[in-house]
C-alpha cells in the first residue's frame, strides 16, 4: 500500500518551493513557526521535502469528571494499571509521533498527548476491562454517600 500511495502521490505533487518563488506574497506562504513541528512534518512533507502549508488547525476542548481523577482509589487503580502497561506504551509512542520518556506514571489531568494517549487507555474498556468493574464499585460507594447524605 505505502509504495503505492508513493506512485500516486509523487505524480502529482510538485515542488512548493517553485509555486513559493512564483507567487512570493501569497498569504499561504508565510511563515509556520507557530504550528507544532510534528503536525508539519507528519501532513506537510514528503521525503522531506514541503508538499505543502498548513491552512487550518483544529481545536479540541476535554472535558473530564473531576471526582474520577482525585479518588485515591482511581489514582491507585491507575498506577496498578500502569505498571503492568507502561513498557508497551512507550514503545508505540513514538509510533504515532509520542515521546515514550512523557507517558505519565501517576494519574493527572491531561495536558499533553501522551497523557491523552495513555490515560485515555487506562479508561478504555477494550484495554482496561478491569475498570468497568472498578468503577461500579467506586459509583456504587458514591451513591451510597449521596443517599447517607440525604436521609433523615
Amino acid at each position: 500500500m505505502g509504495l503505492h500511495l508513493y506512485r500516486c502521490v509523487r505524480a502529482h505533487c510538485y515542488p512548493i518551493d517553485e509555486l513559493r518563488a512564483k507567487y512570493p506574497d501569497a498569504e499561504i506562504f508565510k511563515d509556520y513557526g507557530d504550528f507544532l513541528p510534528t503536525i508539519d512534518r507528519r501532513y506537510m512533507q514528503w521525503e522531506g521535502k514541503r508538499i505543502g502549508y498548513v491552512i487550518c488547525a483544529n481545536v479540541m476542548a476535554m472535558f473530564y469528571r473531576k471526582d474520577l481523577w482525585e479518588d485515591p482509589k482511581i489514582k491507585d487503580m491507575y498506577r496498578k494499571w500502569i505498571d503492568k502497561n507502561l513498557a508497551d506504551l512507550q514503545a508505540k509512542a513514538p509510533e504515532i509521533g509520542l515521546d515514550p520518556k512523557k507517558i505519565p506514571t501517576e494519574l493527572k489531568v491531561l495536558t499533553v498527548l501522551e497523557d491523552v494517549y495513555a490515560i485515555g487507555k487506562f479508561f478504555t474498556k477494550k484495554f482496561n476491562p478491569d475498570l468497568a468493574r472498578g468503577l461500579r464499585i467506586f459509583l456504587r460507594s458514591l451513591l451510597d454517600k449521596v443517599y447517607k447524605c440525604r436521609d433523615p
